[in-house]
Parts: structure tokens; C-alpha cells; sequence
């Protein structure tokens, strides 16, 4: 199963089987993939609590759709001739892909950028 996030498009691939765990899965994967691209461990582990409510639904989003299926193919890449990767270091790689509707950036760089606008709007705010 491949995800991604809306605003960043950072991608995770979790094991597709028994879908009612799948969030759970997400979550628990998502924590050391923040902080192997660059993201502090509490910040990591403060998204990973804040995802604890979630719900689920199809996109109609264009580009959120569009970079799915650029990922999805990368993905099959990976998997094809990477086969002993890990489907976290199937992540990892995929969150380098350049995204066209990023400008050509990578989901990691625009995934450190939104949490480097959230801790400069909280240091704004004085939080």
C-alpha cells in the first residue's frame, strides 16, 4: 500500500494485508521515516501521536492523484530491482523522487520545510 501525505506528498509503503490496522501501520512506519530524512525525534513522535485520529477516504485532488501514480510506478521500479529493500527504505528512496507539482523538489525536502513553517509560526505565536 502506498500513501502519501496531501500537503508534502511524502510517501509510505506499508504491507496492503488486513486493511483495519492499515493507519496503525502507517503511523508506527511513518515515525522513523521523519526522522531518517531530517525531522527531530520529537517532532517525529508529536506527528505520529497527533495522527491517533484519522479517517479515511478517497482524494479528488488532482495532484495529490498525479503524484500517486508517478510514485506508483518509481515504486514498481524499486520493487523489481531492489527486491531485498525494505518497503521503509522503499519509502525512504521514493521520498527523493522529484515532483513535478513541487516544482521539481522532493516529497522530503518539502515534508523538513512544512515542519520548519510550523516551528516558525509557533516561535511567532510564542508556543
Amino acid at each position: 500500500m502506498l500513501a502519501v501525505s496531501e500537503r508534502s506528498l511524502l510517501p509510505v509503503v506499508v504491507p496492503a494485508r488486513d486493511s483495519r490496522t492499515l493507519v496503525q501501520r502507517l503511523c508506527k512506519v511513518l515515525e522513523p521515516i521523519l526522522t531518517e530524512i531530517g525531522v527531530s525525534a520529537d517532532e517525529a513522535a508529536a506527528e505520529r501521536y497527533a495522527m491517533q485520529r484519522w479517517a479515511v477516504g478517497k482524494t479528488a485532488n488532482r495532484r495529490v492523484l498525479g503524484s500517486l501514480n508517478d510514485l506508483a510506478f518509481q515504486l514498481q521500479v524499486g520493487l523489481l530491482n531492489y527486491p531485498d529493500r525494505t518497503l521503509t527504505a522503499q519509502s525512504l528512496w521514493l521520498a527523493k523522487t522529484p515532483l513535478k507539482v513541487i516544482d521539481y523538489g522532493a516529497p522530503d525536502q518539502a515534508t523538513l520545510a512544512a515542519f520548519a513553517a510550523y516551528r516558525a509560526l509557533q516561535a511567532a505565536i510564542g508556543r
